[in-house]
């Protein structure tokens, strides 16, 4: 079993994503730092940060989004004969080991099998390990061991998304495919969502993610895309509750809500890749 990490980085915390990887370095074969980052310092900082051969530094030039970078990740480990590519986001660290992974597919039969996921420790929440296994429909990208010869039937992640829905529309894809997705609850993450805030609404307290406003463009033209395409209730889901949290909860409303609204009329039109800078 040759197993390829790929971390997907853009302008990182040097220190903490160095702390992140030494979970998982030694239970792998191969790793590289698909870079995304714009701010030249930091480049140079991973790329010296970089300790051996077994870390290898992948250079985008510039923040090409998600996918574009899982992509580049894929064919480069592919190239060094993995068979097992472990996603994983710069800020996400394994609170056990992978051998739950490891176990699954050693005494099961793999052929359909796109993807293994762990259970996520999310800010303070945080889950048992136990032997279950879970059939799941969506998986969030970090964290993840897919399989390369269904990756490779599947196709590549959508590069016209950029960021969000790329996992979830990959994995929907998927079950479209009759490949099928398991959860293993013997492997934890740790995952950060966003920025954790609290607000109020008729005196009642509610804990929420908060992100840039730009990325409720994306969560918005990608979720309606992927609700269309394969009439998926979690992305209606997903889509009402940032509508409903923005106009509830969160603060800068405006400006977050005109990105929602630039978002449906993108989608409208059929107008992907990377948002315009010129149309904020």
């Amino acid at each position: 079993m040759n197993i390829g990490a790929i971390i997907i980085t853009y302008n990182p915390q040097i220190k903490d994503l160095f702390d992140n990887i030494l979970t998982y370095s030694s239970q792998v074969n191969q790793i590289v730092i698909v870079d995304n980052s714009t701010d030249l310092l930091n480049k140079s900082q991973i790329r010296d940060a970089c300790p051996n051969n077994k870390i290898v530094y992948l250079d985008m030039k510039g923040n090409k989004g998600v996918a574009t970078a899982l992509n580049a990740g894929f064919e480069y480990v592919m190239m060094n004969g993995a068979d097992w590519v472990l996603t994983m986001d710069q800020d996400s660290c394994f609170v056990s080991s992978i051998d739950g992974y490891k176990s699954y597919i050693l005494n099961h039969d793999v052929s359909n099998l796109l993807l293994l996921a762990p259970i996520y420790h999310f800010y303070d929440l945080k889950q048992e390990c136990s032997e279950t296994i879970t059939n799941l429909k969506i998986a969030i990208q970090s964290g993840c061991l897919v399989n390369v010869s269904n990756y490779l039937k599947n196709g590549s992640y959508r590069e016209d998304f950029f960021i969000d829905f790329v996992d979830y529309e990959y994995c929907l894809r998927g079950n479209s495919k009759k490949l099928i997705l398991f959860q293993i609850h013997s492997v934890l993450l740790k995952h950060s969502l966003g920025e954790k805030r609290t607000g109020c609404f008729l005196n009642f307290k509610f804990n929420y993610c908060s992100s840039i406003p730009m990325r409720y463009y994306y969560v918005i033209r990608n979720g309606l895309k992927t609700a269309f395409i394969y009439k998926n209730f979690n992305c209606v889901l997903i889509i009402i509750k940032t509508v409903v949290r923005v106009l509830l909860l969160e603060d800068n409303k405006k400006k977050k809500f005109s990105f929602i609204l630039k978002g449906v009329v993108d989608s409208m039109i059929f107008k992907y890749g990377k948002f315009s800078e010129s149309n904020k």
